[in-house]
């Protein structure tokens, strides 16, 4: 039996609610904890912790290809995902949705930008080549 559960990335934000929202509203997770400075969202088995934090550096300059990855989430059917989401991806600024496309490392990749900036991706694997195990 494994130990290991999942990973949660943390999101250090600027506007907590307006990050909630963005998760709930756009990309639907469920909001589990949302309290004054801090919330978890989950869907399936995928969990953002986020922080309200004045450390957050401001990203709304950064061009798409710049945009620091707050999250990478791995999905089995990228193109389900986004046909369920284009409804509510289509009220975003053209710009903060960027994809479907697939990249040369082997994976079809949708970036959405969050509230404040940062970019949210989701891949799926489509190369069957993987990186070899460092172990051998």
């Amino acid at each position: 039996m494994t130990n290991f559960i999942q990973i949660t990335p943390v999101m250090h934000v600027r506007d907590l609610d307006a990050t909630v929202a963005f998760f709930t509203d756009i990309l639907g997770f469920k909001a589990h904890i949302h309290a004054r400075d801090y919330a978890y969202v989950h869907r399936e088995t995928a969990g953002v912790r986020i922080l309200l934090s004045d450390i957050a550096k401001t990203r709304a300059d950064s061009t798409p290809s710049n945009r620091p990855f707050e999250c990478y989430i791995d999905v089995r059917d990228l193109d389900a995902l986004l046909a369920e989401l284009k409804t509510k991806l289509d009220t975003l600024p053209p710009d903060d949705v960027i994809g479907p496309a697939n990249q040369s490392w082997g994976q079809r990749e949708l970036i959405v930008i969050a509230p404040d900036g940062s970019a949210i991706v989701f891949g799926q694997e489509i190369a069957s080549n993987h990186c070899p195990d460092p172990r051998t």
